[in-house]
């Protein structure tokens, strides 16, 4: 039986759903895309793709004649990947919209030592390389573009039929351009400081630039303050660590001047009283 997402998500226990059905070719709904990536390095960790996928989805569809997620798969690991230890444990979320008889949600179909999830990945990698003659556009959030990466069959397949990449992650999608020779639409910013909602709209615009299409941003769905304080508090954090560390110093260095100054009083003192004595 051949390997794809609805076999994995069945041998991972899941009980797939019947989604509506998807549209016989893209043309019927606009332009099929495919997710790939991971957490990234942000200190917000990211424990399931879900709300990224959903606003993904919700800002592509502003774009004229439409597009959406078709397949995605993406390594969400339980500490920041910037420093994320081989052992540290892991999900593997994959989606495939197109595929009848999975649910539109993202299933994971993994949850094991980071290693061993990536691992999970390369072989996923593989399989959806083969399918990128079915989509017009690859978004790669904090993807892992290295030579032997979880990501690097998509990206090289993406290169190879020219298919605009855009996402989130700078340094992963300048080595994507750079090894593989991938086209990026748009800005390759980073991913640190933005929150789902504005990932999703960078990489709409970006992509509808490339396709030549019209796009205007879906309004916001929710309390959109709260993500904003939500995104701003590693800044935060990083702020009121840095003042804590700089009082501290500063205090000790009162506190080292205070000594100079009464060891240099004492000193004073000794010798003018020697002076008096000797005279």
């Amino acid at each position: 039986e051949s390997t794809n997402f609805a076999t994995l998500t069945m041998r991972a226990g899941t009980t797939p759903r019947t989604p509506p059905p998807p549209p016989s070719s893209p043309g019927a709904m606009g332009r099929w895309v495919a997710v790939v990536g991971s957490s990234g390095g942000s200190t917000k960790v990211m424990s399931n793709p879900t709300e990224l996928l959903v606003c993904l989805n919700d800002q592509l569809g502003g774009i004229m004649n439409g597009a959406r997620v078709g397949a995605a798969q993406i390594v969400c690991c339980d500490a920041p990947l910037d420093s994320a230890h081989p052992r540290a444990m892991a999900s593997l979320w994959v989606l495939d919209a197109k595929k009848p008889g999975l649910d539109a949600e993202p299933q994971c179909v993994a949850r094991d030592e980071l290693r061993v999830v990536n691992e999970k990945a390369r072989e996923l990698d593989a399989i959806l390389a083969q399918r990128v003659g079915e989509l017009q556009g690859v978004v790669a959030f904090s993807a892992d573009a290295r030579p032997g990466g979880a990501n690097e069959l998509v990206l090289r397949a993406a290169a190879a039929r020219g298919l605009p990449v855009a996402g989130t992650g700078g340094s992963s999608l300048s080595r994507a351009a750079a090894t593989f020779g991938c086209w990026l639409a748009g800005n390759a910013g980073g991913s640190v400081a933005a929150n789902a909602r504005t990932k999703a709209i960078g990489v709409a615009a970006s992509l509808a630039g490339a396709w030549k299409e019209g796009y205007a941003p879906r309004e916001a769905m929710g309390a959109p303050w709260r993500a904003v304080v939500n995104e701003c508090v590693p800044a935060l954090v990083c702020v009121a660590c840095a003042k804590t560390f700089l009082e501290h110093v500063v205090v000790a260095a009162e506190a080292e001047t205070a000594e100079t100054t009464a060891e240099t009083t004492t000193t004073t003192t000794a010798l003018g009283t020697m002076a008096a004595f000797l005279a």
